[in-house]
């Protein structure tokens, strides 16, 4: 795995970039709104701007979740990415705690698949 030291961008206390590489071999930056880890498969971040997490949870989740875009599958990494979207979806915003993870079991399937959008970029660019 690759890691480029994040430079801090002047006067912020967020870092410029972080560049990782996934298991298929594509550069992503930790910080980018869009994580490409494949030829047909990319992570859209800005669908957590609506969902009103910390900058700091959000850091650190980026954070975590690089480790796994590195270590497994994109198929896997984009199924996990649905479903942690889905838990912060029952009102998680600095921590996850108990009272969210009954709430997310609660939910019947058919509405968590409903608020649950994900874009995924198929080799034509097109967006399903």
């Amino acid at each position: 795995m690759e890691i480029t030291k994040a430079s801090k961008a002047q006067g912020s206390n967020k870092p410029k970039s972080e560049i990782r590489l996934s298991k298929a071999n594509y550069e992503f930056d930790l910080y980018a709104d869009t994580w490409s880890l494949d030829a047909n498969i990319s992570i859209n971040f800005t669908l957590l701007n609506k969902l009103q997490l910390t900058d700091n949870f959000e850091k650190n989740f980026r954070k975590a979740f690089a480790d796994y875009a590195c270590e497994f599958s994109s198929s896997y990494v984009i199924n996990i990415y649905v479903e942690i979207r889905k838990l912060f979806l029952c009102g998680v915003n600095n921590k996850v705690e108990e009272k969210n993870i009954i709430n997310f079991k609660a939910k019947p399937p058919c509405v968590r698949i409903v608020v649950a959008s994900i874009n995924l970029v198929n080799k034509q660019g097109a967006v399903s």
